[in-house]
């Protein structure tokens, strides 16, 4: 098929299909006469009306054309096996009558079932132009299979459904807009902004903030004073286990080593009646760290000498054993 041919089908579908509501697959109704045209012509008759329609199309045939085809013999069996294959159209005929009254009583004046008709006869082609909405298919004088241009029915029933939405549409109008004036220059009120809401200043946070730093003072703070003063006490425990006892030391010289119970270190005298522990500076501390220190040295070296004096008087002994 020409793809000028071809436009201009899709157009007139295109047309049915809005104004009288066609819809695919479209219905294709054959007639007797149609078929016998075809069987001359050795069509395939599924794919040649699908391009005349230009879209999917379903072949339905009437009982009272089957009947018409049954009466041709077995010349024509083969149109007759083909028609078989297509759907069955009841026409509510109970006895076979003739196939031009069967395809105007099927049709009816306003084609409601949307039947796309494919005939032959002339005479039945005119009947079926006065009737709006009925696409009509058959084979011009070439033998090429041709759909008609819409017939003048058709297109009356257009243009009053056109004029129907047209005079609807003014009777009743769209509502007026407001804040709107008609003129020369129309003006349109702006619409109002959406209010924008209040920034609040919130506070930082205090993780990404830096921790402030304590003031220094040359004075030690309480807190200080305990805690060195709890040092002291832990360190002097610690040394006092783990003093060890020479064997060359009497009980007397331990005794004057280890300090009485109810003695207290230098640093301790000014300690208040109640209790409290006294004001210090970090200077008075350090010195007082310092003696005990130098206390603990005059002892180990006194206890060496004791150690070194024994020796001495020990070897005497054996040389004056050993010379008698």
């Amino acid at each position: 098929m020409r793809q000028k041919r071809a436009k201009a089908y899709k157009r007139l579908m295109n047309l049915y299909c809005q104004t009288f509501g066609f819809r695919q697959p479209f219905q294709v109704l054959v007639c007797e006469d149609f078929m016998l045209e075809l069987s001359n012509k050795q069509l395939d008759v599924a794919k040649q009306l699908t391009n005349c329609v230009q879209g999917e199309c379903k072949p339905m045939i009437t009982q009272c054309s089957m009947e018409a085809l049954y009466k041709l013999g077995k010349e024509h069996q083969a149109i007759t096996d083909m028609a078989k294959n297509f759907e069955r159209r009841r026409c509510n005929h109970r006895t076979a009558i003739d196939e031009i009254d069967c395809i105007k009583d099927v049709v009816g004046p306003t084609n409601k079932h949307r039947y796309t008709m494919a005939v032959q006869s002339g005479k039945l082609r005119q009947h079926l132009r006065s009737v709006p909405g009925v696409p009509v298919i058959h084979f011009n004088d070439r033998g090429v299979m041709v759909m008609e241009m819409p017939s003048d029915a058709t297109l009356k029933h257009k243009d009053s459904l056109e004029n129907a939405k047209l005079t609807e549409q003014l009777a009743n109008p769209l509502p007026s807009l407001d804040n709107v004036i008609i003129g020369e220059n129309p003006v349109v009120q702006p619409a109002p902004q959406p209010a924008r809401s209040r920034k609040v200043t919130k506070a930082p946070n205090p993780l990404s903030q830096r921790k402030k730093k304590e003031l220094q003072t040359g004075r030690p703070s309480k807190k200080q004073l305990e805690a060195e003063k709890e040092r002291q006490l832990e360190k002097e425990q610690r040394r006092a286990a783990k003093r060890p006892r020479d064997e060359g030391d009497s009980d007397d010289e331990v005794a004057e080593d280890k300090p009485a119970p109810s003695t207290r270190l230098e640093h301790d005298t000014d300690e208040d009646v109640t209790g409290n522990a006294p004001t210090r500076s970090v200077e008075q501390i350090s010195a007082a760290v310092e003696d005990d220190v130098d206390g603990e040295q005059k002892k180990k070296r006194r206890k060496r000498r004791k150690k070194a004096t024994g020796a001495a008087e020990t070897g005497a002994e054996g040389v004056t054993e050993e010379a008698e």
